[in-house]
């Protein structure tokens, strides 16, 4: 009898907050600016998750004797970059990558689930100019990680979290809407299965993942494909979208 699973694997111990003291953060701090090192976390956190729901398509599909091609061919993924030995590879990869999502029809990653890999084109431009001596490390380090689909959501958020406090600014509190404040307003709205909210400046994305909470809280076991809750929205400070998609993809909506 087939059986579906996936290596139930132990996360590393303390892993929110081991990273911040080692070597390669301190030159990350050193060389990049706060901006550029969220820039950098949101982007190559989205690719570690891209890694594992990738893995666990491949296993559904080996369980149904179907074959799953993945978005990303397998020299653009995360995982497989941990391999490299040349650092240009490294740089060589991240400009193929960058060019494979400017140049791939948005309908496809839509298609497949994976929508916020369509706005990491530029992102990736920015990281491509990074020496990437300073980035091997952050690959090794983020691919090591033992994660799985039910695992990774909680340890790349709180991985995400760390880097937000880490590099916290006067100026977030433009674009963040206190957590209590965004509870409230979801309570208020009280999103019902078949329902679709969208947020036009959702900043650092609190109000849509308390929506989102919210009805997961009330309505699991109401919902299916048909008439779960719809949530999206936009923002016009391009960091803050950012940040706001990264916490919203982490927090599996």
């Amino acid at each position: 009898m087939k059986t579906l699973g996936w290596a139930m694997n132990k996360k590393p111990e303390n892993y929110e907050t081991d990273f911040r003291t080692t070597n390669w953060m301190a030159e990350l701090k050193r060389f990049l600016s706060a901006q550029s090192l969220r820039e950098l976390f949101s982007v190559f956190l989205l690719l570690r998750w891209q890694d594992v729901k990738d893995e666990e398509n491949q296993f559904i599909a080996e369980f149904e004797g179907s074959e799953y091609v993945p978005l990303l061919p397998p020299a653009l993924q995360m995982r497989n970059w941990v391999d490299l030995i040349n650092l240009a590879e490294v740089t060589e990869n991240i400009n193929a990558l960058a060019s494979h999502i400017e140049w791939n029809n948005t309908k496809a990653f839509n298609a497949a689930g994976f929508s916020y890999l369509k706005h990491l084109g530029k992102p990736l431009r920015h990281i491509q100019s990074i020496d990437a001596s300073l980035l091997m490390p952050v690959i090794e380090w983020l691919c090591s990680l033992q994660l799985t689909p039910l695992t990774a959501p909680k340890i790349l958020s709180d991985i995400f979290e760390c880097i937000l406090t880490e590099t916290i600014d006067r100026h977030d509190i433009e674009y963040s809407s206190a957590e209590s404040l965004s509870r409230l307003i979801a309570e208020l709205i009280n999103p019902k299965p078949g329902e679709s909210i969208y947020d036009p400046c959702f900043g650092t994305g609190n109000f849509l993942i308390s929506a989102w909470n919210l009805f997961q809280l009330r309505h699991s076991k109401e919902q299916n494909s048909s008439n779960t809750l719809q949530v999206s929205g936009n923002d016009v400070n391009i960091s803050a979208f950012l940040t706001g998609l990264t916490r919203i993809a982490l927090s599996g909506i």
